[in-house]
């Protein structure tokens, strides 16, 4: 998609998240898809707060991350509609755009609230230090919801008015590096 394009579908989609959505947080499983791209700008473009999971998160997992959250929802594309719960929640008071978990490697994962202001500082020094409005383009291997994929690649692109292609299957690493090399990306 084009800015222009992404732009409209975003807005469309925000309206949507408006009229359908009542919760803060919204979680959204992170596929390799531009449609999870969309769904995170909007929820933003929205005054909501996303957060990104791994699509394939249990469903008891899920809870426990919905319970740091407090008013949280999950979006269309969740597999289980669980209910809003609060417990030792992130304060209601602060807006965050975005809500990114640890992997867990130490017990549950911790919710990690990304401010406006994180993200604008990380995209621009991230952007200065690997030079992306001299190569203005990523192609994105890792999963949306790890933050190097999400901040330091995608959003880092958006800044410059970059281009990303998300790969959204990695089983033959061959097929990929001929494919990237095809998309001439620099």
């Amino acid at each position: 998609l084009d800015f222009g394009a992404l732009r409209a579908r975003v807005e469309t989609t925000a309206n949507w998240i408006t009229e359908n959505y009542a919760a803060q947080f919204l979680l959204i499983p992170s596929m390799r898809k531009v449609e999870f791209v969309i769904q995170l700008l909007a929820c933003m473009v929205a005054g909501r707060t996303a957060v990104p999971i791994d699509p394939q998160t249990p469903e008891k997992l899920m809870e426990k991350m919905g319970v740091t959250l407090g008013d949280w929802a999950c979006l269309e594309t969740c597999s289980a509609a669980l209910p809003p719960q609060a417990l030792n929640a992130i304060p209601s008071t602060m807006k965050y755009p975005l809500v990114l978990f640890t992997s867990g490697t130490s017990g549950n994962p911790k919710a990690v609230p990304i401010s406006d202001a994180n993200i604008d500082h990380s995209t621009t020094v991230i952007s200065n230090y690997l030079a992306y409005s001299q190569r203005n383009s990523a192609a994105i291997v890792l999963p949306l919801h790890y933050s190097y994929a999400l901040i330091s690649q995608l959003m880092c692109m958006i800044s410059v008015g970059g281009y990303s292609h998300i790969f959204e299957n990695l089983r033959n690493p061959l097929k990929i590096a001929s494919r990237i090399e095809a998309l001439d990306l620099k």
